[in-house]
């Protein structure tokens, strides 16, 4: 069996999240993702749960789905649930940026082996969902 070992996120990161981590009551939206995707990033073609999110979700009320944009950390504190879809492999920084931010991860990647689950009881604080229904999210 692999050893999963998270993902590093820096000092300020960190920081920020937390920051910006607004009490489940103020919190104005229903799910967040920006990141790399097929329609911005090249290296990301074959990574179709991503695409996926963009085409079944971007026009939704209450979400805000798309690439990079400044204010990332922000909307993260603001939603109630935070995408973590795999990326060029299965893991993905963005299901401990999620943690951070005090939103709900919901993992989107099949053969993602969370990290310490003889310790951490994923399915308490994160969803697993599956790659191919991102359409009924």
């Amino acid at each position: 069996k692999d050893i999963v070992i998270p993902g590093h996120t820096d000092y300020w990161r960190a920081f920020e999240l937390r920051r910006q981590n607004l009490p489940i009551e103020r919190r104005d939206l229903l799910l967040t993702f920006h990141g790399r995707f097929a329609g911005i990033a090249e290296s990301y073609g074959n990574v179709t749960v991503r695409s996926d999110i963009m085409e079944h979700l971007s026009d939704l009320p209450g979400v805000s789905v798309g690439g990079f944009i400044e204010h990332y950390h922000e909307l993260m504190g603001r939603s109630l649930f935070c995408l973590a879809p795999r990326g060029i492999t299965p893991w993905t920084i963005h299901l401990f940026v999620a943690i951070l931010a005090g939103c709900i991860p919901v993992i989107l990647s099949d053969d993602l082996e969370a990290p310490f689950q003889e310790i951490l009881h994923w399915h308490l604080f994160s969803i697993k969902w599956p790659m191919d229904s991102v359409h009924e999210l």
